[in-house]
């Protein structure tokens, strides 16, 4: 794994994409896109931990790279367009809510009309290294921003940088934390004594099943 991945990525080149360096077509399944609802970032799990964290400052920078779009995509105050960049044009419309039955994961249901407005970054499902790649669609997975940080935590716990953690690591997560706390929404509360906050309109990887409104536990407190 680790040998295909020094072969696939160095720093200050291109990251590692669903195919790497190794596409032998003009046309590559799934647009050789960096899928950032869990292939891409899956790429780098294993650098910090083989003693080779510098491996995966190609991902950070990449990631790093999408944040203010990811900002402006979060404060957008409707998201009701839905995601497909050439129908509605520009890359900021791009955020689903639900999608359109198993057949069709991938086609967006759009949001409620003035649902948006949010702080923080409202990340992809996928992204790639050419102009209109990026930010594509979200797929209704707000989980992705979240996800996206667990290599920029390797790296840091692998190499205690500092300058790294005050400069890019903290303000990301700061990025991530503000948008689920403005997003997440409270829900009932159980037995009176513990109370859910919920995120609306997420689907689990690439399956939403129809789903209108589906609301995914975020956090618990009180008690259990």
């Amino acid at each position: 794994m680790f040998y295909l991945l020094r072969g696939s990525t160095r720093v200050g080149s291109v990251p590692a994409s669903l195919w790497g360096p190794w596409s032998v077509t003009d046309t590559p399944d799934w647009g050789d896109q960096m899928t950032l609802d869990y292939n891409f970032m899956a790429n780098y799990w294993s650098a910090a931990v083989a003693n080779h964290p510098e491996v995966i400052m190609p991902y950070i920078d990449t990631v790093l790279s999408l944040v203010p779009l990811a900002r402006e995509r979060a404060a957008l105050p409707d998201w009701s367009p839905g995601s497909w960049v050439d129908d509605f044009g520009g890359e900021m419309s791009g955020m689903n809510c639900g999608q359109r039955g198993w057949d069709g994961w991938d086609l967006d249901a759009g949001c409620p009309k003035g649902f948006g407005g949010f702080k923080g970054v409202e990340m992809p499902a996928a992204t790639g290294p050419f102009v209109g790649m990026a930010f594509h669609s979200d797929d209704s997975e707000r989980y992705v921003a979240g996800l996206t940080a667990t290599p920029l935590i390797q790296y840091y716990e692998a190499t205690r940088d500092a300058t790294f953690l005050q400069q890019q690591l903290a303000p990301f997560l700061r990025d991530i934390a503000d948008f689920y706390t403005s997003y997440s929404v409270p829900s009932r509360t159980v037995e009176e004594t513990v109370e859910e906050v919920m995120l609306p309109y997420t689907c689990a990887n690439e399956r939403c099943e129809g789903a209108v409104l589906a609301l995914t536990p975020l956090w618990r407190w009180g008690s259990p």
